[in-house]
């Protein structure tokens, strides 16, 4: 098991970077989002742009060309538009 590990993080570091810079990136980006409305937003808008600044964190810190990262960023912004347009029609 411990090969397969070794295997998936070197995998990964050549899509997402250096797991310390990554890090340090998305929490700066992070407490940015909970600096600002903390309490004005609901926990799906709140998860959804800390899972986005996790990926523009690996986008930044890695391989920018990694298409998944993008449509992950476009999959967490189509998540709350359609929880939205779903709480819209219950108006």
């Amino acid at each position: 098991m411990q090969t397969n590990v070794e295997t998936v993080l070197a995998k990964r570091q050549g899509t997402h970077g250096n797991f310390l810079q990554n890090a340090d990136c998305s929490q700066a980006l992070k407490e940015i989002i909970d600096g600002h409305g903390d309490e004005l937003l609901p926990p799906i808008a709140r998860e959804a742009l800390h899972n986005i600044c996790q990926k523009i964190s690996r986008i930044v810190t890695g391989n920018w060309q990694h298409t998944d990262s993008w449509v992950d960023i476009a999959g967490y912004a189509t998540l709350v538009a359609k929880y939205l347009e779903k709480q819209d029609g219950q108006s």
